[in-house]
């Protein structure tokens, strides 16, 4: 069963569903791809932003993706409120994913 993003939990495998990531003006196809969350947090300590706190979300990619290389370390970065377009992205998870 799918779930957003936002209901990830770290040291879990997924699989995106159809999905189009924005890094600069570069956009990289992860639709079907798989990685591990490796962070989900969300900032309650801090004030919030367009009227929420804020939620960080790294997925770690199970193969090398060009784009996040160097300072993104090989992850998916997903900054909410800042990320709004991505508030329906979905992912599966799936523990039979091996990861590299």
């Amino acid at each position: 069963m799918y779930i957003n993003i936002k209901d990830c939990k770290v040291g879990k495998k997924y699989r995106f569903d159809k999905h189009w990531h924005t890094v600069g003006n570069e956009e990289v196809n992860l639709s079907y791809m798989t990685g591990t969350c490796v962070l989900n947090k969300i900032f309650k300590n801090q004030p919030k932003i367009l009227g929420e706190h804020e939620q960080y979300i790294y997925i770690k990619m199970h193969v090398d993706v060009p784009a996040f290389q160097g300072e993104f370390e090989n992850k998916a970065m997903f900054c909410f409120p800042h990320d709004h377009h991505y508030l329906d992205v979905k992912v599966i998870e799936d523990e039979h994913i091996l990861p590299r």
